[in-house]
């Protein structure tokens, strides 16, 4: 990954996406660190709204001028599902 990433270091654009389903380790998430540390350049990921420790190093991270960047994927909703209805209560705590 980080030969990838350093693919990318001193273009002054480009992101990296890391799928991980780890990023609650704090190995994982040291090593992700590294790969933005090494190559300057943003990180994005998939994460689930309830995982607490990418969020926080993200934020961490901003305050370094480092930019990791979870996402969270929207959630599928289909209206002729049975036992649902085509409103979405936009409660999160379901998924």
């Amino acid at each position: 990954m980080l030969a990838l990433g350093n693919a990318f270091k001193g273009l002054g654009h480009g992101t990296l996406e890391i799928i991980s389903d780890y990023l609650e380790n704090d190995d994982e998430l040291a090593w992700i660190e590294q790969i933005m540390r090494d190559t300057g350049r943003t990180v994005t990921t998939l994460a689930s709204p309830r995982a607490v420790k990418i969020w926080e190093r993200a934020s961490q991270l901003e305050q370094q001028g480092l930019d990791l960047r979870p996402q969270i994927g929207a959630p599928c909703i289909y209206p002729d599902e049975p036992g649902r209805d085509d409103q979405s209560s936009g409660d999160l705590s379901q998924l």
